[in-house]
């Protein structure tokens, strides 16, 4: 099988003019950033680092997985960040409005490799958003992923109206919307399938029951979600624990892993 390993060395810092700032439902937003070299080298599965306001506080630049990129033929060149109103970082983004000027320093991290002509996508919560650019990359090849989408409830699904040639299927904990319990258990009647290719990202109890579920074969790629401070591997905050009993920064040497090189 064919992989396209996409990994670049091209973070640097970045002004990027925000295009518009939607409130999609309570307390989650989509932001779109004009920014022409962010929309070309940013590949599925990579985050970006946000300074948000122009003071010391928050100190730290805050880390955001890659909504969707593209630069499209007389469309603006452009990013788009999924996020969850969740503390003093997030509250100050939401303000945030059209021309306003924001640093980045991006894209970081290794992407998810291409890989596969039948690929599985497994998401969980806002999880969704580095799935939601590779869903994009893959019907870009007019290959059709499968998706399997959940959240505790119908409120927490977030809209994919982009992804519409997809197959998805949604998953609620509480019933309200599509399959009745949690995503990994709706993955065990998709799996193995015919599928070449499994990708999934969202908490780290939800990809913990996946490990216990999913086949050696085909391969199984995660996006990890950690608490990162620096987001260049210098302050080993993000560290986790590989199979081998060795260490890997999420920001650096991930996010994506095989789920099989963790330790669970």
């Amino acid at each position: 099988m064919a992989v396209l390993h996409l990994h670049t060395n091209t973070a640097r810092l970045h002004t990027a003019t925000v295009e518009y700032n939607h409130r999609l439902k309570p307390g989650l937003f989509l932001l779109a950033l004009l920014n022409t070299e962010l929309a070309t080298q940013s590949l599925p599965a990579q985050f970006l680092t946000i300074k948000v306001g122009d003071t010391h506080s928050p100190l730290l630049r805050r880390p955001f997985s890659i909504f969707n990129a593209s630069k499209i033929a007389g469309m603006a060149p452009r990013v788009e960040i999924l996020y969850k109103v969740v503390g003093q970082a997030t509250r100050i983004m939401s303000h945030l409005k059209a021309g306003d000027q924001v640093s980045i320093l991006g894209p970081l991290g290794k992407p998810y490799p291409i890989e596969g002509v039948s690929p599985l996508l497994i998401g969980g919560g806002t999880g969704i958003a580095s799935l939601h650019f590779l869903a994009r990359r893959f019907l870009d090849k007019l290959i059709v992923p499968k998706i399997l989408f959940g959240a505790r409830t119908e409120d927490e699904l977030i809209p994919l109206p982009e992804l519409g040639r997809a197959e998805i299927h949604l998953a609620t904990e509480d019933g309200t919307v599509g399959f009745a319990g949690d995503v990994v258990t709706l993955a065990k009647e998709h799996l193995p399938g015919a599928h070449d290719a499994v990708y999934a990202c969202g908490p780290r109890e939800m990809l913990s029951a996946l490990k216990e579920v999913i086949p050696s074969t085909p391969p199984c790629f995660i996006s990890l979600e950690e608490t990162m401070a620096c987001g260049v591997g210098a302050c080993l905050g993000c560290s986790v624990q590989l199979a081998d009993g060795s260490y890997a920064t999420v920001c650096r040497q991930g996010p994506v892993f095989r789920i099989e090189e963790l330790r669970w």
